[in-house]
Parts: structure tokens; sequence; C-alpha cells
């Protein structure tokens, strides 16, 4: 983040706020240069498994927001890795 040291990793925790077809919401703390992080789950059946890519800032419900890994975005992530 362009907020932290160069070269260092940094994660924040938090849980689900709401959730949306396409996006999930969250309150942990972002920054400029977190687009394309992974958003974990870290549940009893998935630990942790990939759940949303961070791609937005604080919106209108004040959260910050992920595309969420459905199956098609599931697929195009493993289409642009195989290409």
């Amino acid at each position: 983040p362009g907020d932290k040291p160069y070269g260092t990793q940094w994660r924040s925790d938090d849980y689900v706020r709401s959730t949306a077809t396409r996006r999930i919401y969250y309150a942990n703390d972002t920054y400029g240069g977190h687009s394309g992080s992974p958003v974990w789950n870290d549940g009893a059946s998935c630990s942790p498994c990939g759940i949303a890519i961070h791609a937005y800032g604080v919106g209108t419900n004040g959260y910050n927001g992920g595309t969420r890994i459905t199956e098609a975005v599931f697929n195009n992530l493993l289409n642009w890795k195989n290409s």
C-alpha cells in the first residue's frame, strides 16, 4: 500500500458487512495500491479461501468493497492464467 514502507506486506481483519450479487462489502482499512488484493475468508468450511478481489474504496454504504469471486470470475481468472 502507498502509505506503508516499500516492500512490506500488511493485512486488515474484519468481516463481511454486506453483500450484493457481484460485490462484497467490508470495513477493512484500505489505501491506494490495494486494488487487486485478495479478500480472504477464514471460515470452518474453507480456510483460507479467496472470496473477492478488492476494487472499491468507501462507497455510499460507508464500506470498502470487492468483486465477488463467482464461478464466472473464477473461470476468467483461470483463462487469464492459462493464456
